[in-house]
């Protein structure tokens, strides 16, 4: 693949037109037929901005991001890691929710995460459920309630408001671990010269 890369000058184009910089293209321009779409995500919904900006705007869409790396793109979720203060993803992450619903010119709310990961993370309307400020972590399953808890609350909210909702899972979940690709032997030609 890095040959294939090399070859072709850079990433192949994998969405269509690939945008690499805000001076290349409009980044979309609301109007009353169209509307506006907003992009809640994490560091995974950043990587996405740039090229889905291009796509709607080329539609007459003004795409709004409200992404924060390090943040579970789901309402009123805080993170707060050991060692560490809470991060204030909540506050960011909920302006994006409250845009979404407050706007009448939004359409469509993309959700964009690693939901395959989840941190030590709380209801911030829940201040008992943070873990580390008591001294400790939650198990997996604890985590995980309170993923899903917030997940169910972020969709139904939108929802409500009438908006659709787009959730995008950016990191499949493999069922191998790819670590184990490195025991194969890497062959440059099929038969030796």
């Amino acid at each position: 693949s890095g040959l294939l890369i090399y070859k072709s000058h850079g990433v192949p184009e994998r969405f269509g037109a690939m945008y690499t910089s805000p001076v290349d293209f409009g980044f979309g321009t609301s109007s009353d037929e169209k509307g506006r779409v907003v992009l809640i995500g994490d560091s995974h919904g950043l990587m996405y901005e740039n090229t889905l900006k291009g796509l709607y705007g080329e539609v007459g869409y003004e795409l709004l991001s409200y992404s924060r790396g390090g943040c579970l793109p789901l309402w009123n979720l805080e993170r707060h890691d050991p060692g560490h203060s809470p991060n204030g993803c909540a506050q960011s992450v909920n302006q994006g929710y409250q845009r979404a619903i407050e706007d009448k010119q939004v359409k469509e709310v993309l959700v964009i995460g690693n939901f395959s990961t989840i941190w030590n993370v709380y209801d911030v309307d829940h201040p008992e459920q943070d873990a580390v400020n008591a001294g400790n972590t939650h198990s997996d399953d604890v985590k995980w309630q309170i993923f899903e808890n917030q997940l169910e609350k972020s969709v139904k909210m939108l929802l409500d408001a009438g908006k659709n909702v787009v959730l995008f899972q950016a990191i499949p979940n493999l069922d191998f671990n790819p670590a184990a690709c490195e025991d194969r032997p890497i062959r440059l030609f099929a038969n030796k010269m």
